[in-house]
């Protein structure tokens, strides 16, 4: 487990930038894509679905 600072310095951006991936806002570009696979050692795949799975949850959190 790692904190969206923690993560955000290990990908080289900023902990803004992981809060919006988180929300689905927005998309890793491919560079940091790669890191962040890395950071967390998961496959592209994987790293998708759990960003999709948390942008989900997210918006069901804010429209309860």
């Amino acid at each position: 487990m790692l904190t969206q600072k923690e993560l955000a310095a290990l990908v080289e951006t900023s902990y803004q930038t992981v809060q919006a991936w988180e929300s689905g806002q927005s998309r890793p570009r491919p560079g940091a894509q790669r890191r962040l696979c890395e950071a967390l050692g998961v496959q592209p795949e994987e790293l998708f679905t759990a960003l999709d799975a948390t942008a989900v949850a997210g918006k069901e959190a804010a429209a309860a």
